[in-house]
């Protein structure tokens, strides 16, 4: 509960917003916000939710049972669970793939950045 109410903290003053204005946005009193953000009271299912739309960020980032903080569109979805059916060396030989991609597709460094 505790990490759950570190994270709806954090989000909002990211986000420079006070207290209210996110209790007032998920519609919940000022009071009630208050003790979720400080972990005094535990935050309901149908408040995550509004906090998570209200932030923009999924479900799971906001509970804390992932650290993405987005949920993953269908086709992403369906490529996890093709990758999940693979032995494991095929899915290392995928990950290695990645970061090589990964690796050719950052952007170079400038001049600039090498100050």
């Amino acid at each position: 509960m505790q990490r759950i109410a570190e994270r709806l903290r954090q989000l909002r003053e990211n986000a420079d917003l006070k207290q209210k204005d996110v209790a007032e946005a998920i519609g919940v009193g000022l009071d009630a916000y208050k003790n979720y953000e400080t972990a005094r009271r535990s935050i309901p299912a149908d408040v995550l939710r509004e906090a998570a739309r209200f932030f923009g960020y999924s479900m799971d980032y906001l509970s804390c049972l992932t650290d993405i903080p987005f949920a993953l569109r269908s086709d992403f979805e369906e490529l996890a669970e093709q990758y999940c059916t693979l032995t494991r060396y095929d899915q290392e030989r995928i990950q290695e793939r990645i970061m090589t991609m990964h690796e050719r597709y950052k952007p170079h460094r400038t001049l600039k950045d090498r100050k």
